[in-house]
């Protein structure tokens, strides 16, 4: 179950001038929208999730992915921070 905020890799099929077939394409972005029909989802976004994302707004940019095109959609998982030593005041 795919939802809004999270971090995914789109690989969808895109139409080609002057070219007899389309070409496998991959996106990745945060997921704004998801329904029947497409997808958006924005690859440039506000680091502060707090702010509201509309797919319009001329600060983010964004992709509307149409459904019928996904050859894959995958949920990408944020990797954790590496463990740092933690440094203590002895004496």
């Amino acid at each position: 179950m795919f939802r809004r905020g999270q971090i995914v890799e789109v690989t969808f099929l895109d139409h080609v001038q002057g070219d007899a077939k389309p070409l496998a394409i991959v996106a990745f972005g945060r997921l704004l929208a998801i329904d029947k029909t497409s997808l958006t989802i924005a690859s440039w976004t506000y680091a502060d999730r707090a702010i509201h994302e509309d797919p319009t707004d001329g600060a983010l940019t964004c992709f509307t992915i149409l459904r019928s095109t996904v050859q894959s959609l995958r949920r990408l998982e944020p990797t954790p921070p590496k463990p740092t030593a933690s440094k203590t005041r002895h004496g």
